[in-house]
């Protein structure tokens, strides 16, 4: 008992000095490490605290500030609304390691979808950009409900979060490309979204897009 008693006053220390992971947990209830407690509980059953490597929780392996591209701001977002192309965000913290792993695949959606959609991203420190773009307990409090990275279209006409769409499914450049095609651009269901189906499909809707290799 006074091992997981030690335990989870070592996790709740190190999560709430860490002031990204605090800010995440605080306005958005988001602790991507809420695993370790019970790994390690089983992992050192029957051992002193002392015998456990410290720190518990790891902080992410790269800089998401490596692939960030195109940061929406809280002053940008009022009028990022000025064209007819739909948007894709996503959402990301710069402490996440779920965001950090999921730098390639955003690259890749970006490069299928350029020209097509405008891209951008939000970082949860935007507190009010963020917040406009979670959804909301019946408490009021502010959430993600598949943690991050959290991905949402405008699709085109759409300027506000009442018509904005979330994409709930597996984080791959397949999975979110076919979904966008489909569900914010209205496009007919084929097995695979490549650049050359998408801007087929979308000339014949906008002839007036510009389209980049």
């Amino acid at each position: 008992m006074v091992f997981i008693i030690l335990l989870q006053i070592r996790y709740a220390y190190e999560l709430l000095t860490n002031p990204i992971w605090k800010r995440n947990y605080d306005v958005f209830g988001i602790n991507e490490q809420d695993h370790v407690l019970e790994k390690l509980s089983q992992q050192y059953a029957g051992e002193k605290f002392s015998n456990i490597a410290l720190p518990l929780l790891r902080t992410v392996a790269s800089d998401t500030g490596d692939y960030a591209f195109n940061v929406i701001t809280s002053k940008e977002f009022q009028s990022m609304f000025q064209d007819s192309k739909p948007w894709l965000l996503q959402v990301y913290s710069s402490g996440s390691n779920q965001s950090a792993q999921f730098a390639n695949s955003w690259k890749r959606i970006a490069a299928l979808l350029n020209g097509v959609a405008n891209i951008g991203m939000v970082e949860l420190g935007e507190v009010q950009v963020a917040a406009y773009l979670s959804e909301k307990k019946p408490m009021g409090r502010f959430f993600f409900r598949n943690g991050l990275p959290s991905v949402v279209a405008f699709p085109s006409g759409c300027k506000t979060s009442d018509c904005l769409i979330r994409f709930e499914g597996e984080l791959s450049v397949d999975a979110v490309t076919d979904w966008f095609a489909m569900a914010v651009l209205n496009l007919p269901r084929i097995f695979y979204y490549s650049k050359e189906s998408l801007v087929m499909y979308s000339i014949s809707l906008s002839p007036h897009l510009t389209f980049y290799s």
